[in-house]
């Protein structure tokens, strides 16, 4: 599970064991209790056990509305993007073939607003 904060909002990002089913929740401090998000509008989510963030889609590539997670295997880390609008894994364009040995060259650039 992944706690994060946009815009004045809490927000809590959870997947299934094998990376196949996202869900993302929202507080509602007057009903006080978790909403299920079933989009995430013109935003992308980025995950990874070091920090998640909620952030514009800005960019060349489709990023709106989708989830990126880094996945850590035994010798090798993977970026699985995910669609919350679809609810299923996205098939791999090429655009999101990240996969490196070295999990420290991991690192989400976010461009200055």
């Amino acid at each position: 599970m992944h706690l994060l904060e946009s815009n004045g909002y809490l927000f809590l990002a959870a997947c299934s064991f094998d990376y196949l089913k996202w869900k993302v929740f929202r507080y509602a401090e007057n009903e006080r209790g978790w909403i299920e998000q079933q989009s995430l509008g013109d935003k992308a989510l980025f995950v990874s056990m070091y920090g998640s963030y909620l952030r514009p889609a800005v960019g060349d590539i489709d990023l709106a509305d989708k989830i990126f997670c880094i996945c850590y295997y035994i010798n090798v880390s993977q970026i699985i993007v995910y669609s919350l609008k679809d609810g299923k894994r996205c098939e791999n364009s090429g655009a999101y073939d990240w996969i490196v040995n070295d999990s420290l060259q991991k690192v989400w650039i976010e461009p200055p607003y």
